[in-house]
């Protein structure tokens, strides 16, 4: 989807030289990563080609753990592993066998790392972030590990974005 994404946007823009894609390349710098769990990733399609199962692991393959855990079971959620709201229960898991292991502490894995370092780099450039993910049927809001979800309090103004999008 996010490569889809990138390419809608320049066939529009480029190729068709459609005023709204066109408007949207001129006004704008756009951050692309296609993936961030590279090697979960290829662990998902290494298992399908050998063996026609399509695996639903969703974990990068930090070994740390692979004397207490199944194949499957190993590594860290990367989606638990950044610094928001990291140790919050019900969230995430301390359990290194769970899907929802969320690492031995925040920026633990060196894939949130780069993401957190890229973010820290080029914050003052970075506007809006758009999550693509491949497990769960969901639109996810901001501070969604909040009870009150109090973006309504931190940011106003990004409330009524997510609002005309939903």
């Amino acid at each position: 989807m996010p490569l889809y994404s990138v390419l809608k946007l320049l066939h529009g823009g480029v190729v068709h030289g459609e005023k709204h894609y066109v408007n949207m390349l001129i006004q704008n710098k756009y951050y692309v990563v296609p993936v961030v769990n590279v090697d979960g990733l290829a662990y998902i399609e290494h298992k399908f080609l050998t063996t026609g199962v399509f695996s639903e692991k969703r974990k990068n393959m930090n070994l740390d753990n692979a004397d207490m855990c199944s194949e499957e079971e190993v590594g860290v959620d990367l989606n638990r592993n950044y610094g928001v709201s990291w140790d919050k229960e019900g969230g995430s898991s301390p359990d290194p066998c769970a899907e929802n292991y969320r690492g031995p502490a925040p920026f633990s894995e060196p894939e949130t790392r780069a993401i957190g370092g890229f973010i820290m780099k080029h914050k003052s450039n970075i506007k809006f972030v758009y999550n693509f993910h491949s497990y769960g049927n969901m639109y996810l809001w901001p501070y969604n590990s909040q009870s009150p979800n109090n973006i309504k309090m931190k940011n106003p103004e990004q409330l009524e974005i997510f609002q005309e999008i939903w």
